[in-house]
């Protein structure tokens, strides 16, 4: 890092104290290998109340934490289909200061973000898919009917 933005960052973190960088949990998503079992599961066994479903996945709220599941190919968590991930949530104002400092420390990325709201897909020192989230459950909500999904159903 440059004299400079230190200098910036330093002077940043000052004005409006140290940030609370992680803001909370933003949601899980797991892998499955069979949509319509496990969106019965879940919403059947264990009353997560479904927010949408589409041809390959779906939004459920479990409480109030947001819970995904997406349909792959294979299970194995060393295929790149395996989607297994859990999000944390981050200010707008955070995100790229966050990002900076994951690829200034050489943390490796698995995804590229294609949906809705900025994301950054990375990996901890054990492998662990995490991922830095700006949005919420309701604007993907909001940004899906805009734009849905294949086959998309949505349940609020």
């Amino acid at each position: 890092m440059k004299k400079e933005d230190l200098f910036i960052e330093l002077l940043h973190h000052f004005l409006r104290g140290k940030p609370e960088m992680i803001k909370g949990l933003n949601h899980i998503t797991l892998s499955t290998s069979d949509l319509e079992k496990s969106f019965a599961f879940y919403k059947n066994l264990l009353n997560f109340a479904p927010l949408a479903k589409w041809r390959n996945g779906a939004y459920f709220l479990a409480g109030d934490v947001w819970f995904c599941i997406t349909q792959v190919e294979s299970l194995d968590p060393k295929e790149t289909s395996n989607y297994n991930h859990i999000a944390f949530t981050v200010s707008e104002e955070d995100f790229p200061l966050i990002v900076e400092n994951l690829n200034q420390h050489d943390v490796k990325e698995w995804k590229t973000n294609s949906s809705e709201g900025k994301s950054h897909y990375f990996l901890d020192p054990d492998g662990n898919q995490l991922e830095i989230h700006c949005t919420n459950w309701k604007k993907r909500i909001d940004a899906t009917k805009l734009a849905p999904y294949k086959d998309m159903e949505f349940f609020v």
